[in-house]
């Protein structure tokens, strides 16, 4: 599965450059986003947990239906620091600009997301969780087709800390109640760029 996504990803981005949008406002738009992650997994070992570093690049398509509104599809895939992926996340999701001030445009994404670890637990156990939200970003454009995206914060549903072999959620800025939290680790944020044709 993997492979099929990569391999539209590299597909869309070897399209010709001269499909155009219709206005300055619509368009078919691929992008690119890295984060850094630092987790802490509690009963990890018996040493009382370990931190766990890693990067999650981020590819994704969508179309920009008008100034306001756009919708899409990202696969994330997180790799440790001897470059193995160690899970995957699948998230459609729609982004509504709030606000804009100059150039730059302040815009809240909704998502869903699944997570699939590529590893099995003792036990026959694994870590996949399922999260549905709200995050906040900001754009800026260099020009008509090129723009930095930025985005932070995840508010919503997340059942990651249930299991207490999970990460631990006393680590890093995160308040949850049950299933539903206001997260706001470093993993979190997201750096970027997008480019619409």
């Amino acid at each position: 599965m993997k492979k099929l996504f990569l391999a539209l990803f590299t597909l869309i981005l070897v399209l010709p450059s001269n499909l155009k949008a219709q206005s300055d406002d619509k368009g078919f738009f691929v992008e690119g986003n890295l984060s850094y992650a630092s987790d802490f997994w509690k009963n990890y070992k018996r040493d009382g947990g370990v931190i766990d570093e890693f990067f999650i690049i981020t590819p994704a398509v969508g179309y920009q239906i008008n100034e306001k509104w756009s919708v899409g599809f990202k696969v994330g895939f997180s790799t440790s620091g001897d470059f193995t992926f160690n899970w995957n996340s699948y998230t459609p999701f729609v982004r509504y600009n709030i606000l804009s001030f100059g150039k730059t445009c302040l815009f809240t994404e909704a998502k869903v997301s699944k997570f699939d670890w590529n590893e099995i637990l003792d036990g026959g156990r694994n870590n996949d969780f399922i999260e549905a939200g709200f995050s906040l970003g900001v754009s800026y454009p260099f020009n008509e087709h090129l723009k930095l995206v930025c985005q932070y914060l995840h508010i919503g549903y997340s059942n990651e800390y249930r299991d207490s072999n999970k990460r631990c959620s006393k680590h890093g800025l995160n308040l949850h109640s049950g299933d539903w939290v206001l997260d706001a680790n470093i993993k979190r944020l997201s750096i970027g760029l997008s480019w619409t044709f």
